[in-house]
């Protein structure tokens, strides 16, 4: 991969904002971000000492509250984690950004149309004057911004005439001019405006600018025809978002979506949130928290009034900050209709991956290379890629960089996915994005309803492996050691109607049961430990040496049945006829193998029901030479860098990577536990733990 995106993403995005908004050599606390300390965080090197900074200086010139403790960089953090943790193929950077570009279609959109009925109802002016804000890459959009700044601000200046002689000595025609063409103003000119103008008119400006730059980071990355017509889409979304949110009883109407959401449940916290949007938008009280006043606003489509205007303004806000996927959904639903629903009400993670799989599939169908893939349980490589499944593969991929479906395009990208899909099935025109993305995007275990599969017969179940695993896997969290393992024992793992995400979600169950069943084995393990110290010498010594070794013994045999079923669970993971572990059975059952491992340490014993913990850790730090970006990986070596007890220095370096990667508390959760293991089993007089190693 030549171009690959480097991670973590938050202080890419966190310096390049800096930059763009030409806030460079700021900094917190008196502390200054220097501009090279801002470009290691583009490229996505360690910057630890100065990431804190990095996150203050974007919240102040964001203009959020100072709040302590701070939520952001935990928030950051976690976003982080979730990003390096999903493990997808090597594609360009510019691969990689086509779907999150899909996905942001009717989430900036929607936004956008809000910001500007939002600005419409402040201001009182026709819907139509604040347009503009629904098309942010507009290659005129400073000057748009400069004009609105000087209609408020300057309204004795009528004319451009009388404008450009307001603004001489900050600003000439010539450069004003030039932003028409796409240039990008300077920090030092917008600088000079603002002292002409109003103070006030630094910020917008200075988001133009910002603005400005994405555009041209962006067509970099993906080329011009791309951005254009992800312009395009989002500005439709924008302003039919805009018509939608200046018709009163469609405030009403999106009220009574967030109503339903609510009594369906909802924790304090968002019931505050929502109560504090109301008292931001300044309206009446009706009650404590949330649901009186969106009650109230809903209603209003059933009467004879219209909600007010902080009502609706509360209504803006909230759809700003969280909008209902009913109104993602709707909005995106003109604009492409495929991917409607998929993007407001989709697991995104698995979306992605099963995104990201495709365009790597049509990538090396492009250039000809063969193609292993498991269809319908079967492996199958591909042969030779003939020319006009190449040209195929290219219109599919023309489609990806496509965001408003017309009919004509339709029409050639059902062909072309007839051809591939003829090729790579084997003869069966099938829809293949569906066929091979179906271990990626298939509903995970959790969809299925509790209630209803609880209520099954027994052999109802069992015939259906969908509800067997999520029968297993209920039973499981429920702590049914048990029932879990003879309904796991019936799924047949080589069924192909198991896709990915269920083999992932009922493997990570069964897992976690085997660790809860081992919490009870190191009591065990304790008791051992306090009768071998107790008695240890004397006439006692003798006698209780045969109950400690019969209870070793029962120790280790529950030891060998977790783990193999420990083992069993990880089978779940290697799909039928594919020999090769997934690197996900290893980062599984890692943690548990060093669990295990301490078992055996304090029993001084030897099994062939061992863990091979050294042979787990090589392939994960093989993985991590080649996949550096990988978190969660990055969290396991740290702990592994603990437990073998590398030198302090490794140990450092290691550290620093997890906490680059925001997989840091990962990290912690699994020191937190084994050191209530260890401590058990080695060193025990010490005092040490991991956590202090």
């Amino acid at each position: 991969m030549s171009n690959p995106l480097p991670l973590p993403l938050s202080q890419q995005m966190l310096a390049w904002l800096v930059l763009a908004l030409g806030h460079e050599n700021s900094g917190s606390r008196g502390r200054r971000l220097s501009r090279g300390t801002l470009q290691s965080a583009r490229h996505g090197k360690i910057i630890t000492r100065s990431w804190q900074d990095l996150v203050e200086s974007v919240t102040a010139l964001l203009g959020l509250p100072p709040v302590a403790p701070a939520p952001w960089p935990e928030l950051l953090r976690r976003w982080d984690a979730a990003v390096t943790t999903m493990r997808a193929p090597a594609l360009e950077a510019g691969d990689a950004l086509l779907p999150v570009l899909r996905i942001a279609v009717p989430r900036i959109g929607v936004r956008l149309g809000a910001v500007a009925a939002l600005a419409a109802s402040a201001t009182g002016a026709p819907e139509s004057r604040w347009e503009w804000l629904c098309d942010p890459l507009d290659p005129h959009l400073p000057r748009r911004v400069l004009e609105g700044l000087l209609t408020r601000h300057r309204p004795e200046w009528r004319t451009w005439e009388q404008r450009y002689a307001g603004l001489a000595g900050a600003v000439d025609q010539r450069t004003i001019e030039k932003w028409n063409a796409g240039a990008v103003p300077s920090p030092k000119v917008i600088g000079k405006i603002a002292a002409a103008v109003h103070r006030d008119a630094e910020g917008p400006l200075r988001w133009a600018r910002a603005l400005m730059l994405l555009r041209g980071e962006l067509e970099a990355l993906v080329g011009a025809v791309v951005v254009n017509s992800w312009r395009r889409a989002v500005r439709q979304v924008a302003t039919s978002t805009l018509a939608t949110l200046t018709d009163p009883m469609a405030m009403s109407r999106v009220a009574e979506f967030w109503n339903e959401e609510l009594a369906r449940g909802a924790t304090p916290e968002v019931l505050a949130l929502f109560a504090g949007l109301a008292q931001m938008a300044g309206v009446e009280s009706r009650g404590d928290d949330a649901a009186p006043w969106l009650e109230w606003v809903a209603a209003a489509r059933y009467g004879a009034r219209s909600p007010t205007r902080p009502e609706t303004h509360a209504v803006l806000l909230l759809t700003i900050l969280q909008p209902h996927a009913r109104l993602l959904s709707a909005s995106m639903g003109h604009c492409d209709s495929q991917v409607a629903d998929a993007l407001a009400l989709a697991d995104l993670g698995r979306w992605l991956a099963g995104e990201w799989d495709l365009l790597s599939m049509l990538r090396r169908l492009v250039r000809g290379e063969p193609i292993e893939l498991l269809h319908r349980g079967r492996p199958r490589t591909t042969g030779p890629v003939p020319d006009d499944v190449r040209d195929a593969a290219k219109v599919a991929l023309e489609s990806t960089q496509r965001f408003i479906r017309e009919r004509a395009d339709n029409t050639r990208d059902r062909e072309a996915d007839r051809t591939v899909g003829l090729f790579l099935l084997d003869g069966n025109a099938l829809d293949y994005r569906a066929e091979l993305t179906a271990s990626r995007v298939g509903l995970p275990l959790a969809v299925i309803d509790r209630d209803l599969e609880r209520a099954m017969p027994e052999a109802d179940v069992r015939a259906t492996p969908a509800l067997a695993c999520a029968r297993a896997r209920r039973l499981a969290e429920e702590n049914d050691v048990l029932g879990a393992i003879a309904m796991f024992q019936s799924i047949d793992a080589s069924d192909p109607v198991l896709d990915r995400s269920a083999r992932r979600d009922l493997a990570r169950a069964m897992i976690a049961l085997a660790h809860s069943q081992l919490d009870e084995c190191y009591e065990s393990v304790r008791e051992w430990l306090e009768l071998r110290a107790t008695f240890l010498v004397g006439d006692d010594a003798m006698a209780i040496g045969e109950v400690l070794t019969a209870l070793a013994d029962r120790v280790i045999a529950v030891l060998a049945a977790l783990n193999q079923l420990h083992y069993s669970a990880v089978f779940m993971l290697v799909l039928p006829g594919i020999a090769e572990p997934p690197i996900d059975s290893f980062v599984m059952s890692f943690p548990f193998a060093l669990r295990c491992e301490g078992v055996f340490r304090a029993f001084d014993r030897e099994s062939t029901m061992r863990p091979d913990s050294l042979t787990s850790a090589a392939v994960l730090a093989s993985w991590a030479e080649k996949n550096p970006n990988d978190g969660e990986v990055a969290a396991l070596l740290a702990l592994w860098a603990r437990f073998s007890g590398s030198s302090p220095a490794a140990q450092a370096s290691a550290d620093k990577l997890c906490e680059h990667l925001g997989t840091a508390p990962l990290r912690d959760q699994w020191i937190a536990r084994l050191d209530r293991d260890l401590p058990l089993t080695t060193n025990a007089g010490s005092g040490r733990t991991l956590g202090e190693a």
